[in-house]
């Protein structure tokens, strides 16, 4: 289990910190005619919604884990077809191929790796989220928060090594982190942006509660950012719960890409949704069997290049069962889609591409 050393040099918990009063290739040929690039010449002032450098964890060790699979009902063994080597020679050429295409868009990759004992690593999201400043300047405590994970081959992921890297990255401070890994010996979990997704405009957090996702560790974290928070439970079409939050919804700066159908209480979906629309999103919907093309697992992402414009990343899998008229709606709150192929990843893995992006603010 991760202890919190090591980083700073002394124990970090969050103990420490007052609450505050508010509780390759990236595209298949097929999809790449499909991409709308919109070019503006104007410079826009960058959303706090989005980032332009993310950290990104090469796949080493690499395979299905029945472990996380028991309540990852997106994750399939593809031992029918890939031997361990084969698997693992696979999955790096989709890291490759996700990292050039980010790369391509001028996005900041931070890259660490993997180790034998963390099959789930390529998924840094769920152990991490980063808050810039102007957040922390808004009533946060903190620009980096350390989850609970329901799983111990997923808690050994908060390698203080990889935190070292993050937290010389973004210049921390030691009062600037906070750790709620001590939840996970009380049984209580909290899996990152994978439980939680950010609308980072108008500091709300939603989140589907789950056994990846306790309420009482939703609402320690809300008071701590000073977010206001929006629980509910999802579920698929089998009435089985969603595992995490980010493959039924994406928040993006002024869209949700969302599978309502997921929040079976009425009175829940129409919160969601009041939250949402009352915050000046445009809801995109999507059906169960989008969700299950990894749809929701997307993430708006800015260009490097400083103009202010932005794109969804998406995995091929996903941009392929959008409809048309999916994909008109969203280039209306981003300048381009980009489709990128990590389908081994995600098949196995059971997270697409929004899993794969552990976003970094300044």
């Amino acid at each position: 289990m991760f202890s919190a050393q090591c980083v700073f040099g002394r124990c970090v918990n969050v103990g420490v910190f007052a609450t505050v009063p508010r509780c390759s290739r990236g595209l298949s040929a097929a999809a790449a005619s499909q991409v709308k690039t919109i070019n503006k010449s104007d410079s826009r002032k960058p959303s706090a919604q989005v980032s332009s450098q993310i950290l990104h964890i090469r796949p080493v060790g690499f395979c299905f884990n029945p472990d996380t699979a028991l309540d990852n009902k997106f994750s399939q063994s593809m031992d029918h077809r890939y031997n361990l080597r084969e698997l693992q020679a696979k999955v790096m050429q989709e890291s490759d191929i996700f990292v050039n295409a980010l790369a391509s868009k001028g996005v900041k990759v931070l890259a660490g790796s993997g180790v034998p004992e963390t099959p789930d690593a390529v998924f840094p999201n769920n152990w991490f989220s980063s808050h810039s400043i102007e957040e922390q300047l808004q009533g946060g405590t903190s620009r980096f928060i350390l989850y609970p994970m329901t799983s111990p081959s997923r808690q050994i992921e908060k390698r203080p090594e990889i935190i070292r890297l993050i937290v010389h990255h973004l210049h921390l401070r030691q009062s600037e982190l906070i750790d709620l890994s001590y939840f996970e010996k009380q049984g209580k979990f909290l899996e990152g942006t994978g439980a939680c997704c950010f609308d980072r405009v108008n500091k709300v957090v939603y989140v589907n509660l789950s056994t990846r996702a306790h309420a009482e560790v939703a609402h320690q974290l809300a008071k701590l950012i000073n977010y206001d928070l929006v629980t509910f439970r999802a579920f698929d079409e089998n009435s089985d719960p969603i595992y995490h939050t980010n493959v039924m919804m994406s928040v993006g700066t002024s869209f949700c890409i969302l599978c309502e159908d997921s929040i079976k209480d009425l009175m829940q979906r129409e919160h969601v949704k009041r939250s949402l629309e009352s915050s000046g999103k445009t809801i995109i919907p999507i059906s169960f069997a989008q969700m299950r093309k990894y749809c929701g697992n997307t993430l708006e992402l800015l260009f490097g290049d400083g103009s202010g414009r932005t794109f969804l990343a998406t995995s091929v899998t996903a941009f392929d069962n959008f409809t048309a008229d999916q994909k008109t709606e969203i280039l209306r709150h981003v300048d381009e889609i980009l489709p990128i192929d990590v389908t081994t990843i995600e098949t196995v893995g059971g997270g697409s591409v929004r899993c794969m992006i552990g976003e970094l603010y300044a």
